[in-house]
């Protein structure tokens, strides 16, 4: 599942979802802190035997201690703005706690050129980003709340300063979330499908 949940418009329910949201920084530090301790106390023990004080190691597990302190204050934050998101809209907030477990579902599930898209909520259109032209509209549905988002494409411009295999796309969007118009640049594969970054299954493309 992606984020098809962009915003709800209650405040407190939108400030759960950001926090939610933001919480895989923290765990993603952890995890990372936590793999390098492991290999620093493997590496301790083996030449430092079971009591070893190998300065990496002692590094390490003050990095995973600091991680971990990290990660525990978002989570509290999460659950704070959950009950205060639940209390003020139980509606929204099932739609929004549905969207977040879909969210650790992508977290910690499988990635890169073997990930299998048919489990996916990916749009039927399979049509890539360098066979739009300029003045195509994407539309694009999101289920859950009825939002109704239009890219109206405006070139495949210039390769990406830092990856020479990206292509910066430029587009106008438009939704009722939005007081004006706003250009959109996205850094994008150029034979990617566009529906990679509609994150919703229900996605339409009128060419001109």
């Amino acid at each position: 599942m992606r984020d098809q949940l962009v915003v709800t418009g209650d405040a407190m329910v939108d400030a759960y979802l950001a926090l939610a949201r933001f919480v895989r920084c923290p765990q993603r530090s952890l995890e990372a802190a936590e793999e390098v301790l492991t290999e620093a106390q493997q590496f301790d023990r083996k030449h430092n035997g079971c009591y070893g004080t190998a300065e990496d190691r002692q590094r390490a597990e003050k990095r995973y201690d600091e991680a971990k302190q990290a990660l525990d204050l978002a989570r509290d934050a999460e659950d704070k703005a959950a009950g205060e998101a639940r209390q003020a809209s139980p509606r929204l907030f099932d739609l929004a706690e549905d969207e977040v477990t879909g969210l650790w579902e992508d977290f910690y599930g499988p990635s890169g050129a073997a990930y299998d898209r048919s489990k996916d909520d990916m749009p039927d259109d399979d049509t890539p980003w360098c066979a739009l032209e300029p003045g195509t509209m994407v539309q694009i549905r999101y289920l859950t709340t009825g939002q109704v988002v239009t890219w109206q494409f405006v070139e495949l411009g210039e390769p990406h300063p830092d990856n020479g295999a990206l292509r910066i796309a430029r587009y106008v969007e438009r939704s009722r979330w939005r007081a004006t118009p706003a250009l959109v640049e996205l850094a994008v594969d150029p034979e990617a499908p566009v529906g990679l970054h509609a994150r919703s299954k229900y996605m339409t493309i009128a060419h001109p």
